[in-house]
């Protein structure tokens, strides 16, 4: 297997900056309307964070400090999880689909592959020109091609 599934990578660093732009801005379009309700008591309030509050600026008590570190620290974990398992799946379903070298290419030499390539390359030629399979099996015998090779050459696209 290729590259490791399990280890993070720019989609989590996106993922991440994502999720926490969309909190952001969630947060500042909501967080407005929500203190609407309660200006009959003269209390307006600014939240930001989900699940839980990392800044929140309240009119009644300006002067206390709007960040809540724990809060911080506890949504930030939980955003980075989350956009992790999100590129484990990412990964898990565009697996099938990426490229796979098959066994036997990856354990030939590039000098090997290119000889199959040019055996190929003459074996259509020589197909094309009307020679018969069988005659075509006894050229690459005679030339030194084995039995497997040859069954290589015919597979190979």
């Amino acid at each position: 297997m290729g590259k490791n599934i399990f280890v993070p990578g720019k989609i989590t660093t996106y993922t991440f900056c994502i999720i926490l732009l969309a909190v952001l801005i969630q947060g500042m379009i909501l967080s407005p309307f929500k203190s609407l309700g309660t200006l009959t008591s003269g209390e307006m309030t600014f939240k930001l964070g989900y699940p839980y509050t990392f800044f929140e600026l309240n009119s009644l008590n300006p002067d206390s400090n709007p960040f809540v570190w724990q809060a911080v620290l506890k949504d930030i974990v939980i955003y980075l999880l989350l956009a992790y398992v999100i590129e484990i799946i990412l990964k898990l379903i565009m697996l099938p689909f990426s490229k796979k070298k098959p066994e036997e290419t990856a354990n030939i030499s590039k000098e090997s592959l290119e000889i199959m390539k040019q055996g190929k390359i003459a074996y259509d030629y020589y197909r094309l020109q009307g020679i018969s399979e069988q005659n075509l099996i006894e050229m690459f015998k005679n030339k030194g091609w084995t039995e497997e090779g040859i069954a290589k050459l015919k597979e190979m696209k």
